[in-house]
């Protein structure tokens, strides 16, 4: 099977983060933002909270697709913080939020209803209780300009496109440490 970096098939993305040639992980750490309940009904006590395992909520199935559903978010608001927080060490992630960070602040904007995953074909297990999964997506129509004065651009979207993501357990839940484009 051939693997290689993200590449051109990634057009659901934006064109700018298409021209970045990404490696595998750093060591950087992305820590995550605190979070602070809006109202005292969405506060755990301490033991509830210390009781509960987050792993044991949600499978990588459901994670990898709360995790895409982020992604999407982030592309068409520029929020970064939630899509940050689901990932570890993941240079895709960094970069690529980095990205869309520096186009939203420069005026830019994204339209696109993002990736949709098809199917889900393969969970490997790695260790240190770390799961990998191969998932093809489709990718939805997608204009965006880099800043204010930019031409906009236009990418068609994809179909079928697969990927190996990698995830690992932590206390508070699954997080990304790894993406590539599988060539097919």
């Amino acid at each position: 099977m051939c693997v290689r970096r993200l590449g051109p098939t990634l057009a659901a993305l934006v064109a700018p983060v298409l021209l970045l040639s990404l490696a595998a992980c750093t060591d950087d750490p992305v820590a995550p933002g605190p979070v602070t309940p809006s109202s005292p009904a969405e506060s755990a006590s301490p033991s509830a909270e210390a009781s509960k395992d987050p792993l044991a909520d949600e499978t990588p199935h459901e994670f990898l697709r709360r995790w895409v559903e982020v992604q999407n978010e982030m592309e068409v608001t520029g929020d970064t913080d939630a899509f940050l927080a689901l990932s570890h060490n993941c240079e895709y992630c960094t970069t690529f939020a980095r990205r869309l960070r520096q186009i939203y602040g420069d005026g830019g904007w994204v339209k696109t209803k993002g990736w949709r995953i098809t199917s889900i074909r393969r969970e490997g297990k790695l260790p240190h209780g770390e799961v990998s999964l191969d998932f093809f997506i489709s990718s939805a129509p997608t204009s965006y300009a880099e800043d204010t004065s930019a031409k906009v651009q236009r990418l068609p979207g994809s179909r079928s496109i697969r990927y190996r993501i990698q995830m690992k357990p932590t206390s508070a839940g699954w997080v990304v440490t790894y993406l590539i484009q599988v060539a097919q």
